[in-house]
């Protein structure tokens, strides 16, 4: 039985990834399209949307079809919309990326460092490369189930150190001073979250692990959690887990953070990036099975 009547969503990845067609979500939306866009996120974790001119209010409406937009703390916003996030790269030519600034460059969970990290993104486009700049996401959910049940019996009950951080202390240091670190340390203590989280819609479980955040396995000695976080980093990598997303100007992508990882991809040169990205508030905490 058909479960769209109303758009044409067509898969391009077996384990996440599929393009929605046939809807504008520049205009309001019916009640019956917004249930078919939240049954085909909740299917396919991230999907697509091709030549969606999006302005900053209608990207502020399609959001709040799917949740609160959540504050940015210290990221760059919009002045007028300070719920939407801006990122710009090669703005001026020659400028140099630091740590800090493309810390997108490696896999992560949006916000894994709060207590209730952000349950989605919605990001659009506005000014992409001809060549390059492509997003990588992997379903945690096909990663967690390809594990053989001896390591799942493991991770089932591991908890980790999530801590903001943790990949750029030194780079803070750098660019910031030892007192930014400290004040950013502060503000943002590690959180413990499961290793294995349940999807609350589906029951599913998934992995809840990357490399940007998570410091240490809770209760393991330090060379027994390098170890298998080395190991879970190299599982969830495997391309049979992803799908990649070819930009395009106005292309619009949403995904589901709990149960998604995803990085950026840096192979533009000095070619102009310009996106502006909507996090949704997390509904709780993620949670162990």
């Amino acid at each position: 039985m058909n479960e769209y009547n109303h758009i044409d969503v067509r898969p391009f990845g077996a384990n996440a990834g599929a393009e929605v067609r046939g809807i504008d979500i520049t205009s309001p939306l019916e009640k019956e399209v917004v249930r078919e866009i939240k049954t085909a996120w909740q299917a396919h974790l991230v999907l697509l949307f091709r030549d969606q001119n999006l302005e900053p209010q209608q990207h502020m409406t399609f959001a709040q079809y799917f949740g609160e937009p959540q504050k940015a703390g210290f990221v760059p916003t919009l002045k007028e919309f300070p719920f939407i996030r801006h990122q710009e790269f090669n703005k001026n030519p020659g400028e140099k990326i630091s740590k800090i600034g493309g810390v997108n460059l490696l896999w992560h969970h949006d916000d894994s460092f709060w207590k209730v990290p952000s349950k989605g993104s919605i990001l659009h486009g506005i000014d992409v490369p001809d060549v390059g700049g492509d997003t990588l996401f992997v379903s945690m959910i096909a990663a967690y189930d390809a594990l053989s049940s001896e390591m799942k019996s493991m991770v089932d009950n591991l908890t980790c150190y999530h801590d903001l951080t943790f990949f750029i202390q030194d780079t803070i240091i750098e660019e910031m001073g030892m007192q930014a670190l400290e004040r950013i340390k502060k503000e943002n203590p590690p959180v413990e979250h499961p290793l294995v989280v349940v999807q609350p819609k589906t029951g599913k479980k998934a992995l809840y692990v990357d490399e940007m955040h998570v410091s240490k396995i809770k209760g393991m000695h330090p060379e027994e959690s390098k170890c298998l976080l080395e190991f879970l980093s190299q599982h969830t990598s495997k391309p049979e887990f992803q799908c990649r997303i070819r930009w395009s100007n106005n292309t619009v992508i949403m995904w589901d953070n709990l149960c998604v990882k995803h990085r950026g991809v840096h192979d533009f040169g000095t070619a102009h990036r310009e996106m502006q990205r909507i996090a949704l508030v997390g509904e709780h905490s993620p949670k162990a099975p």
